[in-house]
């Protein structure tokens, strides 16, 4: 259906991503995560990050809260990582958070575990600098020459898990 179609019917696409996942559908686990209520270390959220759509902003602290009680370390990115999942999976936070959880399991696991942040984010940017150079040297080279720096090619990005990369249909 992918291939035929470039993407899941939206009706069918978070059944979709729930099956190719293996996401856990833990009602329990979740519930007790969100009855802890807000997590201490996002006092000052409202003012961290102002977003007009309040229900969506509430959404997100209700994320975040979860996450940070479940163990996440709270990082400069991990808002604007989850904020495009927050807004696609609307109310349903619990598909959110068990997608948010699959993705810092399987593909950005030192988020879950860094606690030296500054550290940690140079780490990522040095590993993607490395495997640019290794893949691709005359790009590598190319950005170099123009002092286009890792940072301003992959953080940005990664900090929204591409979802202002891509179309909306694409990233989908």
């Amino acid at each position: 259906l992918l291939d035929r179609t470039g993407s899941y019917p939206e009706r069918l696409r978070f059944v979709a991503w729930r099956w190719l996942l293996c996401l856990p559908n833990n009602v329990k686990a979740f519930e007790d995560l969100e009855k802890r209520g807000r997590h201490e270390s996002l006092s000052s959220f409202e003012s961290t990050y102002p977003i007009r759509d309040r229900r969506l902003q509430r959404r997100l602290l209700r994320l975040l809260s979860a996450l940070a009680h479940w163990g996440v370390v709270e990082s400069s990115f991990l808002a604007s990582m989850i904020f495009p999942l927050a807004k696609v999976c609307g109310p349903d936070l619990r598909l959110s958070f068990e997608l948010i959880v699959t993705m810092c399991m399987h593909w950005s696991r030192p988020l879950l575990v860094s606690l030296d942040e500054k550290k940690h984010d140079i780490e990522i940017l040095h590993g993607l600098d490395a495997c640019l150079s290794h893949h691709d040297k005359e790009l590598w080279l190319l950005l170099r020459h123009f002092d286009v720096d890792v940072s301003v090619w992959a953080l940005q990005p990664l900090q929204t898990i591409f979802a202002e990369i891509f179309q909306v249909q694409a990233w989908l």
